[in-house]
């Protein structure tokens, strides 16, 4: 249920793509070619992909539009050379895949802590994939006809992710080991003076 499929063909295994039914139903339907709800006929959906794939980059070089499955795929649409690495600030980079105008990255648990780590919350991360969410998405969402344009296991588990690590709190903390019970009361005091006394 992917966008692309890649494969391996002949003896030195060269590694081919082909558009999914998937990706030539976006690209036909988001060219024009087809409306409504009747499925594209095979000359229509074949047309539209060579015009998609004759100019690949879009006119505005800052265009971002993302769409998020419920299996954590990520897929930009993007010519940007500054948006490959910002997305990859929350995403698996390993995971990443090019086409002349799209990305494929995976969000991961550890990607989402990597994220944490450099400051980024989990908030800020659904922010920023709803507002460069796929267009056609937000209008689904607009229009009632899903929950919005990302999917709802996907918000849940990055927020489930950030909460794993804000779940303990870590204090420094020190121990002593006094000799008489005159330095064990003089260095009670003393922490209990500065607010330091745990128990």
């Amino acid at each position: 249920f992917g966008l692309v499929m890649v494969r391996k063909l002949g003896p030195n295994g060269v590694k081919v793509f082909f558009p999914t039914r998937v990706s030539v139903n976006l690209v036909a339907a988001a060219s024009g070619v087809i409306g409504g709800s009747a499925a594209p006929t095979s000359a229509s959906a074949q047309r539209a992909l060579s015009n998609a794939l004759s100019n690949p980059y879009p006119k505005n070089s800052s265009h971002l539009a993302i769409i998020v499955q419920t299996n954590f795929q990520l897929a930009a649409y993007t010519t940007s050379p500054l948006h490959v690495p910002m997305i990859g600030l929350f995403c698996r980079v390993d995971t990443c895949r090019r086409l002349p105008n799209m990305v494929f990255y995976k969000i991961t648990r550890d990607s989402i802590k990597k994220a944490l780590r450099l400051g980024i919350d989990a908030a800020q991360i659904l922010s920023f994939l709803r507002t460069h969410a796929h267009p056609y998405l937000r209008q689904l969402s607009v229009n009632g006809k899903n929950d919005g344009p990302l999917p709802g296991n996907v918000q849940d588990q990055i927020l489930l992710w950030e909460a794993e690590s804000t779940r303990v709190v870590m204090d420094e903390v020190y121990t002593l080991q006094c000799k008489t019970d005159a330095e064990f009361e003089a260095t009670k005091q003393y922490s209990i003076d500065n607010n330091a006394w745990g128990w």
